[in-house]
């Protein structure tokens, strides 16, 4: 979908879908872009954390990585380096969402993660679930 803003550009939106525990980020594409954030749970809250990784880090580099990330329960273990934070939504409840602007570099290599707790408590969903998508987007 797109619309025109005020002045005169188009605003391209994508959508970024959460699931019970996954995330699909086929929508997501190389420059900025709204971010339609859609929670289809069924029945946890969530939300999306983007974070891009140093540059030259390549998809099965950030794939061994981000585990070792979450399981150490403080700084990042020696010789990791830790993606920074580009964009996030907001919390959204089952069959609600809401709209973030997002810039993504070509080439490079991305991760989501939703760092939410189940209803009933338990460990965030990146930890407990292994709720977090490695990408890249051309």
């Amino acid at each position: 979908m797109q619309s025109v803003d005020g002045r005169g550009h188009d605003d391209d939106r994508v959508t970024l879908t959460a699931h019970d525990y996954n995330f699909d980020v086929s929508q997501l594409k190389a420059g900025t872009q709204t971010v339609v954030f859609k929670n289809l749970g069924p029945a946890q809250w969530h939300f999306a954390d983007v974070n891009v990784f140093p540059k030259g880090t390549t998809v099965p580099q950030a794939d061994a990585e981000i585990p070792k990330l979450l399981a150490s329960n403080g700084p990042p273990p020696a010789g990791v380096t830790p993606p920074q934070e580009v964009a996030s939504s907001q919390a959204a409840s089952t069959g609600s969402g809401n709209t973030f602007q997002l810039t993504l570099e070509p080439g490079r290599t991305d991760v989501v993660l939703c760092f939410f707790s189940d209803k009933t408590g338990g460990p965030p969903h990146a930890i407990g679930h292994k709720m977090y998508k490695v990408f890249t987007v051309s």
